[in-house]
């Protein structure tokens, strides 16, 4: 990540040796990928390379009030869903899960080009072209608010050109009915890895797909409840908007309803069936079930 430091730095690091805030801006070491900084107090130069300190940078946000839901990008690069959840906060690293593929991190999660940081929104808006494998979603939609500032489309990890063409199409359809960014990349993680199952299997044509295919592909994608609902979500809207843009024909029920799978449901009656049995076969309740029926016929 590039950093304009002239511009973007407020004097917001600590010097390590003095624990000063508000080190100073020194130039750069012999080595020109460094930075150097001096401190105003003890007048000790350092680099950015070593562990500077940002005061209160753990203990100072309140996770639960200042997060929002699409700040964060899923470092799972099969993914990429901006769907992460507050998840639990042990020994004060503050944990995070994705609700699309499961995948857990902390609050230290290492910044890479693909996730939010705060230089992300001064990049200059891409221009768009459709054989491009990586779309600014600012150039075919403008963001709705901050939080969509940014979203780089990735279809290189979508396996099979074929395939991956459709992806463009149905992803491009998708930003002109103006949908959400979090719909944007919940659609398109679900599809990359519906494409790496037909990589796997060697798919080369939509009109391979068939039902066997989708019934294989659910037992072959180890995920839970929601994360099935979510991939069939998907491909069902996928391909109803494949048939009806003429991009493809392929089975109207290749998905059915019954495929979703449903939420278990809790027994009502607290004892198991079995207890149950065992409870109802000793004979002594039985001769008291007996002659207490007897005894409401006399009365």
């Amino acid at each position: 990540m590039k950093v304009n430091w002239s511009k973007d730095y407020q004097r917001e690091f600590v010097c390590p040796h003095c624990k000063t805030k508000g080190l100073n801006l020194n130039g750069n070491s012999t080595n020109k990928n460094r930075r150097l900084f001096r401190c105003p107090q003890c007048r000790k130069v350092t680099s950015n390379k070593i562990k500077l300190k940002f005061p209160n940078a753990r203990t100072g946000i309140n996770w639960n009030r200042d997060y929002k839901i699409g700040e964060f990008v899923c470092p799972n690069s099969d993914c990429n869903s901006r769907d992460i959840r507050l998840h639990n906060q042990p020994h004060g690293k503050q944990r995070f899960r994705c609700n699309v593929c499961g995948t857990e991190t902390f609050d230290f999660i290492k910044i890479t080009p693909k996730n939010l940081s705060q230089y992300a929104h001064k990049r200059p808006i891409k221009p768009f072209s459709f054989q491009d494998n990586q779309w600014d979603i600012r150039a075919i939609k403008p963001p709705a608010n901050e939080q969509e500032q940014i979203l780089i489309a990735n279809f290189e990890t979508v396996e099979r050109g074929w395939f991956r063409k459709l992806v463009k199409h149905y992803i491009y359809h998708l930003c002109q009915l103006d949908k959400s960014i979090s719909t944007l990349t919940h659609h398109l993680s679900n599809l990359r890895i519906f494409s790496q199952y037909l990589a796997k299997k060697k798919i080369y044509g939509i009109n391979l797909i068939d039902r066997s295919l989708i019934l294989d592909f659910l037992t072959w994608d180890k995920t839970g409840i929601s994360g099935t609902r979510a991939r069939l979500s998907t491909l069902r809207n996928f391909f109803e908007i494949g048939n009806i843009k003429n991009w493809f024909v392929v089975d109207p029920h290749l998905i059915r309803d019954d495929d979703f799978p449903k939420s278990k449901v809790s027994n009502p009656d607290p004892l198991p069936d079995s207890v149950r049995e065992q409870i109802e076969s000793i004979k002594p309740l039985k001769d008291y079930r007996s002659s207490t029926l007897k005894s409401i016929f006399i009365l």
